[in-house]
């Protein structure tokens, strides 16, 4: 990551990815792990192709990639509280001219 987009990555996030699935489709998480990131506040409704309205409120910079299947808890949630963690709703590689991956922006 360049050193100015590194610089801006201010803030603490916490992430907890997903541990197992039980039988019954149960998922059960990790121990949320602190990461640097840039939290941007956004509010954004769109529709999914099956016609359910999707509400996103901020975008995440990060310099690590979070998966689909994380927990992200913002600044000033308590990670220990599983019902403030946030579902990921689209993970984006960015790139730099030559196609390396400088940072990823995640949208909740």
């Amino acid at each position: 990551m360049h050193p100015r987009l590194k610089a801006q990555l201010t803030e603490t996030i916490y992430v907890a990815p997903m541990a197992s699935v039980s039988a019954y489709g149960d998922r059960t998480f990790g121990t949320p792990v602190a990461m640097v990131a840039k939290v941007e506040d956004m509010n954004s409704v769109s529709t999914s192709p099956e016609g359910e309205e999707i509400r996103t409120t901020h975008s995440i910079f990060t310099e690590d990639q979070i998966e689909y299947s994380d927990r992200i808890w913002l600044p000033g949630d308590l990670q220990t509280d599983a019902t403030l963690a946030r579902k990921p709703i689209n993970v984006a590689e960015l790139r730099d001219y030559l196609g390396a991956v400088t940072h990823y922006e995640t949208t909740v």
